[in-house]
């Protein structure tokens, strides 16, 4: 403590708030005469896996360097700053000047050293699309490294309320009709078939047969909840389509809605498979959703994604490593033989049979957002978003 301005704190412990992602949360500071002693962080109000590591490697920091001079956790700047706060507050009321700790030096972090490593497949990107890559590869037989730019995985999925869309009419018609859902079934029944687009077309006329059949099924009956693989499909057809800037006709690529709609039950089935733990007991439309077809997890909201695909990734040998931010495609004879990244200040060199960019899109990244929006009028600069700060679009710009 040589080099230090020594203070002299009132001991005790010191019960103060740090402001979280989700609002202020109960801390306690345990100072002794001339340290900070101890820094615990009641995180349980706090949306889970989101800022799970500011909670242990900010105190850590501080303690270890006795500053309120430390490093934010990337993607968690709240609530690290939140943590800091705190602490200033407990200081401030055993009669000491945090301002003093906020001008010590940062402490010292080791720095990783230069790597190299081999493996079948490596993944970048470490949410919930890297994380299910990963997995499915373990489950092929090979040996898997996934790399995180971030220090904490999840990505945007981590974020979600979790319900997940998925035509699944054997249980769903389990489930009463609210009212006015075989009103918004006739009025996709009654569209004019000009309104659809050829792609969609021979689809659309099978829907309407399914519907009219439901709406006969039932006619004078106590209605149950009708869903079918077409009806998501055309919903998710008609729920994308728009006019973009120039005029122009823009709904989802035929092929990619049909894939998505005719194996999103196998993906429920195989999470569920993976362990994660639904419920069957209530059907959920979510938030932007168009069908009560929402398959919820039990606990944890998103966050069962992640922590469920991640312990099935460790406990099957493959290797996650966070703080890791790709930089380079290997390419070696026009094929990409592995990834560079920055791991801690050290080279990271991951050579592999096969890569997979799960990196995200980039509604995070407001230069990219302006660059290619074809869409709105106007973006600002200081646009906000419910985006992981993860989402940068980084996979894009290294393709």
């Amino acid at each position: 403590m040589s080099e230090f301005k020594e203070l002299t704190f009132k001991p005790g412990t010191y019960h103060v708030r740090a402001n979280g992602h989700n609002g202020s949360l109960p801390m306690t500071v345990e100072l002794s005469e001339h340290r900070i002693e101890k820094i615990e962080v009641d995180s349980s109000g706090e949306t889970k896996g989101i800022a799970s590591p500011v909670f242990t490697e900010v105190p850590q920091d501080i303690i270890a360097g006795q500053t309120l001079n430390v490093d934010t956790v990337s993607g968690a700047t709240v609530s690290s700053h939140g943590i800091i706060d705190g602490v200033a507050d407990a200081v401030k009321e055993a009669g000491a000047d945090p301002e003093v700790l906020r001008q010590r030096p940062k402490p010292e972090k080791a720095t990783a050293q230069d790597e190299n490593l081999e493996t079948d497949v490596v993944v970048v990107g470490g949410g919930g699309a890297g994380l299910s890559a990963a997995a499915a590869s373990l489950q092929s037989g090979k040996k898997v490294i996934l790399l995180e730019k971030f220090p904490v995985i999840g990505g945007n999925t981590v974020r979600t309320g979790g319900p997940m869309n998925a035509a699944d009419p054997e249980w769903q018609k389990e489930f009463k009709a609210l009212p006015g859902e075989d009103h918004t079934l006739e009025e996709i029944y009654n569209l004019d078939e000009s309104e659809i687009d050829q792609e969609y077309l021979e689809d659309f006329r099978e829907l309407r047969k399914q519907i009219k059949a439901y709406l006969e099924e039932v006619d004078g009956k106590d209605k149950y909840l009708f869903d079918s693989t077409l009806l998501h499909r055309i919903q998710t057809y008609l729920g994308g389509k728009r006019t973009d800037l120039k005029g122009n006709q823009v709904y989802g690529n035929y092929d990619l809605v049909k894939t998505l709609t005719d194996n999103v039950l196998d993906s429920v089935h195989w999470l569920s498979d993976i362990g994660v733990d639904f419920n069957y007991k209530s059907v959920e439309m979510p938030v932007g959703a168009m069908w009560r077809r929402g398959h919820q997890p039990t606990s944890d909201n998103g966050y069962a994604y992640v922590k469920n695909l991640e312990k099935f990734i460790l406990d099957n040998g493959g290797q996650i490593i966070t703080d890791a931010r790709v930089n380079e495609l290997l390419v070696e004879d026009d094929r990409v033989v592995g990834v560079k990244a920055d791991h801690q200040g050290a080279s990271l060199t991951v050579k592999a049979k096969a890569v997979v960019l799960g990196s995200g899109g980039f509604g995070a990244n407001t230069k990219m957002l302006q660059e290619y929006n074809t869409y709105w009028e106007r973006i600002d600069d200081d646009i906000k978003t419910s985006n992981s700060p993860a989402i940068t679009g980084d996979g894009i710009q290294l393709g």
